[in-house]
């Protein structure tokens, strides 16, 4: 695996952050830990990979807490211990009760603490006052980018530079390595997830090379427990099923273990599982949940909703696809123009909702319709009708009634 081959065994293979390291190192050295350290930065910047490296340098043992775990974290420093130790507090902006790890701050001395977390949010706030603040960032484009194309050199790896180069715009330089990693392949392995599931299967099945079935399942090995999983139940024999059902459970706390420690050196042992629930099975089965995520795409449910508004509309005879391409515009032309749109949409038979989630949706060229036009729409389609009234003839009055009747006798 390439994140192992090429993770950092000492400070000074870090890539980048040397005035950062330089600050931590002299915080060490000094010997007067009153005031923690606390590392804040985006993920992926190597702000836990420092911290266990400055510590092994500096000839502590680790003791390692995880707020994302572990909220209420209690420090003990009345222990005695046989080694000198570093606390390290990762994911700090969750831990729950900050007030009992400031009291712990104030009574120490002599223990180095080192706080990690993405940002100083308002629970962190308080805490940070305490602390000695170093603040990572990811490394420049180019520094990502030279140390990624001395990898794919060395590795004789067949990647593009465009490749390289979209790559290196997301800075996280153990994400790359994952990436890159499906190269080791061959040249011609270019899996999707599912293509990646079917090789995978096929090996499994028919009991192929392991090595190559490993190669296979680094595609997305984030992925495929999730399609080995949903197809265990009628892949595998009932008296396996224990078995299997074992192994997804271990890749699941690895799984956990990667995404809440920032661990990618276990990503090697989470593929490797993959290959064996993979290996448990007695026949080749198609992941079912491509299918229902076909069925509730955008465009699907945009054409089913079509649909329904054709069934419900004068032209029911139409099927969607005509009705989408030949009434669509003239449609949004005709109640984009109309001194009363609510009214058209009645006697043409649309819903409001049907208009502007569903055929505006669809239009190939839309009529400019401004969020003004659109709530001045609401609420003339959501007024109520206006009654008929009956205009009511006054009664006359007796005098005037007096003057017909005397007109009438002449």
């Amino acid at each position: 695996m390439l994140l192992q081959k090429y993770k950092p065994r000492v400070l000074e293979e870090v890539l980048g952050h040397a005035q950062e390291i330089r600050r931590l190192r002299a915080w060490m050295d000094s010997g007067n830990y009153s005031m923690p350290a606390l590392l804040t930065g985006p993920t992926g910047t190597g702000k836990t990979t420092i911290a266990h490296l400055l510590a092994y340098q500096s000839g502590y043992e680790i003791q390692e807490f995880n707020a994302a775990t572990e909220p209420s974290i209690h420090i003990n420093l009345t222990n005695k211990r046989l080694f000198p130790t570093v606390i390290i507090i990762d994911d700090a902006d969750l831990i729950s009760d900050t007030a009992s790890i400031i009291a712990a701050i104030k009574s120490n001395k002599t223990i180095p603490i080192v706080l990690i977390a993405s940002e100083i949010t308002y629970k962190l706030k308080t805490l940070a006052g305490y602390c000695l603040h170093i603040v990572f960032h990811h490394p420049s484009p180019n520094i990502i980018g030279e140390y990624i194309r001395n990898v794919v050199r060395k590795e004789r790896l067949p990647v593009a530079e465009e490749t390289v180069t979209s790559l290196v715009a997301c800075a996280d330089i153990r994400y790359i390595l994952n990436n890159i990693q499906t190269y080791t392949s061959s040249k011609d392995a270019t899996y999707t997830m599912y293509s990646a599931f079917n090789a995978l299967m096929a090996s499994a099945t028919t009991k192929g090379s392991r090595t190559t079935a490993e190669r296979v399942a680094e595609t997305d090995a984030h992925m495929l427990p999730l399609m080995l999983y949903e197809t265990y139940p009628v892949a595998v024999n009932p008296a396996d099923i224990c078995r299997t059902a074992d192994y997804l459970a271990a890749g699941d706390i690895i799984e956990q273990r990667v995404h809440h420690t920032h661990d990618w050196d276990l990503t090697s042992y989470s593929v490797s599982n993959n290959v064996s629930v993979a290996y448990t099975y007695k026949r080749k089965a198609p992941p079912s949940f491509p299918t229902w995520l076909g069925k509730n795409s955008t465009a699907q449910r945009k054409m089913r909703e079509l649909k329904e508004v054709t069934s419900a509309s004068a032209n029911a005879s139409t099927n969607p696809q005509t009705y989408r391409l030949d009434y669509m515009t003239p449609l949004d032309i005709i109640i984009g123009n109309s001194p009363a749109p609510a009214q058209t949409l009645r006697e043409l038979d649309i819903t409001r909702d049907a208009y502007i989630d569903v055929i505006r949706e669809q239009v190939l060229d839309p009529v400019p319709f401004s969020s003004a036009q659109k709530s001045a729409l609401t609420r003339s389609y959501n007024a109520p009708p206006p009654t008929n009234k009956i205009e009511r003839r006054r009664k006359p009055k007796k005098a005037q009634m007096n003057t017909q009747a005397h007109k009438n006798e002449s």
